[in-house]
C-alpha cells in the first residue's frame, strides 16, 4: 500500500463465527424444510421445492455438518455432544447427496442442537428498533446488490483485482464474503467464481499474495480466512496461514518492538501491527493445534501485550498512525479510520480464544471513542482528508472501520446494550446517508453526507462495507 511518509487458555474454542453459522443452518433447515413431527423422512417435500430452495437448504446442510468438527474443541458441553452425534454417524458426512443426508438426520438433532453461545446472542439487540431509523434489511440487500453489480465493471478477470488495485482488492473479497455470510443465495452467483478466480489469479501480480508490505499481505490473510468461514474449503485457510508466516518470521525485528510497516524498514505503523494480531487471533481460533497448539495464540497474545504498551493508543483511546523511530513514541499523526477498526475484530477473536474479557472490553472503548471524534453532529463518518484531498488509499478506510464495528455488535455475546444501540443507529445511519446522499445510480462516492462524487473501486467497496453492515444488523 503507498503511503505519505508521515502525512499520508485452551487450545482456542469455535467462538461466535462457528456457533452463529450454526444457528443459522439450523434456523434455515427448519425453516425451509419445514421438519415436523409427523414427517419422519423429508425426502418427497425437498423433491417437491423449487431448485433455488434445494440450493439454499444445500448450503445451509454443509455448514451444519462441515462445521461440527469445530465444535470438538468449544467448552460448551451441548456443543461438544452434537459433535458426539456426528462422529457417531459418519454416514452423515459421506452420504452421497444433500437429500440424503437430509434423510439421516434425526428430528431431534435440528430441533433441539444448543451451541457455544446463550440463546440470547444475536438476539436482542439485532432485533430491537431504534425510533424506526434504518431501511429494512431486504432494502439493504437489494441496494448493496446494485452496487455490487456496479462493483463488478472494475473486476478484471485476467488478474482477479478490481481495478488492479492489490490491497483494496482483498477487502472488497472479505466485503463480498461478509455478505455471504448472511445472504448466501443472493451472491453466490458471483462469488462461486470471484473467490476461486482471484486466488488463483491475483498471485500472477504478487507470488504468494507478498509484496514488499506487510500491511498489504495481512489484508490477503483476512480475505481468504474470511472466504474460508463462508465456504469451509480448507484450501482459503492454509492459504491465509502461509501469507502469515511472512510477517511472523519479521515480528519484533524493529527497534521498538513490532512489525514493520514495509520491507525497506521506513515505518513503524499502526495498521499492520493490528492487522497482524488480528490475524494471528483468528487463525488461532481455527488451527488452535496446527503447526502446534498455541502456536498463533502465542503470536496473538504477544502483538497485543506490544500494542497496548507501545503508545499508539493516544490519551482519548484513539489510535494514532504510527511511531517515532528514533524515540519508539506515538507520532501524533493522523487518527485514520480503519486503524480504528481493523484491531476491533482482533480483540473480540481473542476474548473468544482465551476466555478473557479485557480484549472485548478494550474493543468497546475504542470503539466508542472513535465513533464519537469520527463523526459529524448527525453522525455520519468522515476520514480527516474529506471532503477532496483523499489518496486512493484513504478512500478505502471507513468501510475497513464501519465493517468491524459490525463484527462486534453481531459476534459479541456479552455486548452491552448501549453499545448495541449506539453501533446498530451508527450504522444504518451511514448506510442510510450513503444512498440518499451519495449515491448516482449505485455508484458511491468517498463523502457518505453527500453530496456524491466521482466513484472509485475504493470509494465504492468502501460504502458498500456500510451497507452490508446495515444488513446484516436490521
Amino acid at each position: 500500500m503507498f503511503r505519505f511518509n508521515g502525512a499520508a487458555t485452551q487450545a482456542v474454542r469455535s467462538g461466535p463465527a462457528v456457533s452463529d453459522e450454526i444457528k443459522e443452518a439450523q434456523f434455515s433447515l427448519r425453516q425451509q424444510v419445514k421438519v415436523a413431527r409427523e414427517k419422519p423422512r423429508t425426502s418427497q417435500y425437498y423433491t417437491d421445492l423449487s431448485s433455488e430452495r434445494q440450493s439454499e437448504i444445500d448450503h445451509a446442510f454443509r455448514r451444519l455438518v462441515r462445521l461440527a468438527n469445530a465444535l470438538k474443541v468449544t467448552s460448551h458441553l451441548h456443543g461438544r455432544g452434537f459433535y458426539k452425534r456426528v462422529q457417531e454417524r459418519p454416514e452423515w458426512e459421506k452420504a452421497a447427496s444433500p437429500l440424503n443426508r437430509l434423510d439421516q438426520i434425526p428430528i431431534s438433532i435440528l430441533r433441539r442442537t444448543r451451541t457455544y453461545h446463550k440463546k440470547t446472542c444475536m438476539k436482542d439487540h439485532r432485533t430491537k428498533s431504534l425510533s424506526g431509523r434504518g431501511s429494512s434489511q431486504n432494502d439493504y440487500q437489494d441496494q448493496f446488490m446494485t452496487g455490487i453489480n456496479q462493483l463488478q465493471t472494475w473486476y478484471d478477470d485476467h488478474n482477479g483485482l478490481w481495478d488492479s488495485a492489490w490491497w483494496p482488492s482483498a477487502n472488497i473479497i472479505t466485503m463480498m464474503a461478509d455478505f455471504q455470510e448472511h445472504f448466501p443465495s443472493k451472491i453466490a452467483p458471483i462469488t462461486d467464481q470471484v473467490f476461486p478466480n482471484t486466488l488463483h489469479q491475483a498471485p500472477t501480480v504478487f507470488p504468494n499474495f507478498v509484496n514488499e508490505y506487510y500491511d498489504d499481505e495481512l489484508w490477503w490473510a483476512l480475505a481468504w480466512i474470511k472466504v474460508y468461514d463462508v465456504t469451509s474449503n480448507p484450501v482459503y485457510l492454509d492459504t491465509a496461514a502461509a501469507i502469515f508466516e511472512d510477517s511472523k518470521d519479521m515480528w519484533g525485528q524493529t527497534p521498538c518492538g513490532g512489525l514493520w510497516w514495509d520491507k525497506q524498514h521506513t515505518q513503524i505503523n499502526a495498521v499492520e501491527n493490528e492487522l497482524y494480531l488480528t490475524t494471528a487471533a483468528k487463525l488461532a481460533n481455527r488451527m488452535p493445534s496446527n503447526p502446534s497448539p498455541y502456536y498463533y495464540l502465542n503470536e496473538a497474545t504477544k502483538a497485543t501485550a506490544w500494542f497496548r504498551n507501545s503508545g499508539l493508543i493516544n490519551e482519548h483511546n484513539l489510535i494514532n498512525d504510527g511511531l517515532n523511530i528514533d524515540t519508539c513514541s506515538n507520532n501524533g499523526n493522523f487518527v485514520f479510520s480503519y486503524n480504528q477498526g481493523t484491531i476491533l475484530s482482533g480483540l473480540l477473536e481473542l476474548t473468544w480464544a482465551t476466555q478473557d474479557r479485557q480484549y472485548a472490553n478494550l474493543a468497546h472503548t475504542l470503539a466508542e471513542a472513535s465513533i464519537s471524534a469520527l463523526t459529524d453532529s448527525e453522525g455520519i463518518l468522515h476520514e480527516p482528508c474529506e471532503p477532496n484531498v483523499c489518496n486512493s488509499d484513504e478512500e478505502q478506510f471507513k468501510g475497513i472501520f464501519i465493517r468491524n464495528v459490525q463484527f462486534l455488535f453481531s459476534r459479541d455475546a456479552n455486548i452491552p446494550e448501549s453499545n448495541a444501540a449506539l453501533y446498530k443507529k451508527f450504522i444504518q445511519t451511514n448506510a442510510d446517508s450513503i444512498w440518499t446522499r451519495d449515491n448516482a445510480n449505485g455508484r458511491l462516492g468517498l463523502v457518505w453526507s453527500g453530496p456524491n462524487s466521482e466513484a472509485t473501486v475504493q470509494t465504492q467497496s468502501s460504502a458498500l462495507d456500510a451497507i452490508v453492515s446495515a444488513a446484516n444488523v436490521s
